[in-house]
């Protein structure tokens, strides 16, 4: 129906404001009406008393029939209101009936209700006007020496009540518009108030999605549309990271995957050009296999993560002792470490058992050691740790002495392709390695961490 939030808010409250002040103003209406219609009701009981003791007065002969009667219809003119005596058939006292009886009536005819003074709805006919009038009309009995001889009506046009129920509800309808006009005003700059941020908010996410970050949001306050706004600024930063890291991985699985066929493509060209010497083709060939090799183990690498990224990479499990899996790859990482005069220290807990695929839990390792190596200087250290966990089954935690990451890399460093630094750009990794470890570690069920030491070095913990 609405496009616009704000239009959407500002029918929203303009309904429920409708509605509750429509509401408010029904129910004032409907006890201001019975309020008026109480008093009058008293009143009119009060007149028919006052009729019932002038009565009284007559028949004990007090006061005469034509005094009698001129009380009645003074009453009637100073009261604006009518009076009729109902006699009993008998009519033992010589007076006969005064006022007009009722046309109709929506009167009981049970003699207990019309005992209850409560009031009732007669009809009239008014000679002058020629025609019925409604009465609102009160009946009491007539008795003497408890015996009844006849009622007293008392009655006043329904209209003249009706009249005042319509001014006072005359005069709510222009306090409810009085009231209406300024609370949609303020309605309307609420909306206003409370939408633009999310207007804002929603022009930014769409200049987001053409690949425009220039804009952020300013954070007012601290309610959930400042944590939107908070949100949204996080989202943006991240996907303009993840943006910037998407074309460096083009470029950088572009230049991995080039280089090597390059390099069989030149060296093939030049044995069928016959410019390599016929001593040298072998090892021309050689390198070409290598290359050739290099590049598959890239492929395969994509892969297996593009497998696990799609959750269709299945575990081989088995319960295994961590020591040993961890002993094992220190011991095929051994020649790298005597490479570059590394050296290890371990403290593992021999008892620790756990549900493992035992190639790809190597598989970690070897990424996490080998980076270690590659960017490790000579005659450095590394510490390699395996404990219980409180919550969980183990903890393995391997540190190195070398020169770490910078900390604004850090929360990158697992993305596909990522290579935080230039040194890492001359290594012949294709950025593919932590990422593959970490979704290993998280298939498990575990998770693993990598942060700097507080003096240098790096630390990478594994947690399952």
């Amino acid at each position: 129906m609405f496009r616009s939030i704000t239009k959407k808010f500002l029918f929203t409250y303009m309904a429920i404001s409708i509605v509750s002040l429509s509401l408010i103003a029904a129910g004032v209406s409907y006890f201001i009406e019975q309020e008026i219609y109480g008093q009058r009701k008293q009143f009119l009981e009060q007149k028919a008393s006052q009729v019932n003791n002038l009565y009284t007065l007559f028949i004990k002969d007090k006061i005469s029939t034509e005094y009698f009667t001129s009380m009645l219809n003074m009453i009637q003119q100073e009261e604006n209101i009518g009076i009729s005596l109902i006699m009993d058939n008998k009519e033992p006292w010589n007076i006969e009936g005064f006022g007009r009886r009722p046309v109709k009536s929506n009167r009981s005819k049970s003699e207990d209700e019309m005992k209850s003074k409560e009031y009732f709805i007669a009809y009239f006919e008014i000679e002058e006007e020629e025609r019925d009038i409604q009465m609102m009309t009160v009946s009491i009995p007539l008795k003497f020496n408890d015996e009844f001889l006849g009622e007293v009506l008392i009655y006043s046009p329904v209209a003249n009540v009706e009249l005042i129920t319509s001014k006072f509800n005359k005069s709510i309808f222009l306090l409810f518009v009085a009231i209406s006009v300024p609370v949609a005003l303020l309605i309307f700059f609420i909306s206003r108030k409370f939408t633009a941020p999310l207007i804002h908010m929603n022009r930014l996410a769409n200049n987001i999605s053409k690949g425009d970050f220039s804009e952020y949001v300013m954070i007012r306050g601290n309610d959930e549309i400042a944590e939107l706004g908070y949100s949204l600024n996080h989202m943006s930063q991240k996907i303009q990271k993840l943006e910037e890291l998407r074309k460096d991985s083009i470029a950088n699985v572009s230049h991995e995957l080039k280089t090597p066929l390059t390099t069989i493509q030149n060296f093939i060209q030049g044995i069928l050009d016959g410019v390599v010497p016929d001593n040298q083709v072998e090892s021309f060939m050689n390198i070409a296999l290598d290359e050739s090799k290099r590049l598959g183990n890239m492929v395969e690498e994509l892969i297996v993560l593009s497998s696990f990224e799609k959750k269709l990479f299945k575990l081989n499990l088995s319960s295994s002792n961590i020591k040993s899996l961890v002993e094992d790859v220190f011991l095929q990482m051994d020649f790298h470490f005597r490479d570059k005069n590394i050296r290890v220290e371990k403290i593992l807990d021999s008892t620790i058992t756990a549900n493992v695929d035992q190639e790809r839990f190597r598989q970690v390792l070897i990424n996490i050691l080998d980076n270690a190596v590659r960017h490790m200087s000579k005659n450095g250290r590394i510490e390699v740790c395996l404990e219980k966990a409180s919550d969980n089954n183990f903890v393995l935690k391997i540190s190195d002495s070398g020169p770490g990451i910078e900390e604004k890399h850090l929360p990158y460093i697992f993305e596909r392709f990522y290579k935080a630094d230039r040194s890492r750009k001359k290594s012949t990794g294709a950025g593919l390695g932590l990422t593959i470890s970490k979704h290993i570690i998280e298939a498990h069920g575990g998770d693993i961490l990598i942060y700097n030491g507080k003096d240098k070095g790096l630390s990478i913990e594994i947690v399952m």
